[in-house]
């Protein structure tokens, strides 16, 4: 993949790596443990990616190493937020919203 050529971040994620440079990596359906494994389980990597959805997502996740930005880029989204003191509802419903999920939330 060229360098200059644009990619849609739903069909390639991004990892920028510690020394700041960027590799795109081709969506896949193990993409996930493909990452973990070429990237130290992204010790001192950041992932950029974008999803679709038009659904509720039948699970939970978790992010234990590091922080997550959700950013909505048009619609509306309701994010349920599990802490230890409770669920939080966070809803993002501008383009450009966003909010920082801390790690382990």
């Amino acid at each position: 993949m060229s360098p200059f050529e644009p990619t849609r971040l739903s069909q390639a994620f991004a990892v920028l790596k510690p020394d700041l440079s960027v590799d795109a990596v081709t969506v896949s359906p193990t993409i996930y443990s493909e990452l973990d494994s070429k990237y130290e389980r992204f010790k001192n990597h950041v992932l950029v990616s974008e999803h679709e959805f038009t659904e509720d997502w039948p699970s939970w996740e978790r992010h234990p190493a590091g922080d997550e930005i959700v950013v909505l880029l048009s619609g509306q989204a309701e994010l349920i937020l599990r802490k230890g003191e409770g669920d939080e509802r966070v809803v993002l419903s501008q383009a450009d919203s966003y909010v920082v999920v801390p790690s382990g939330v």
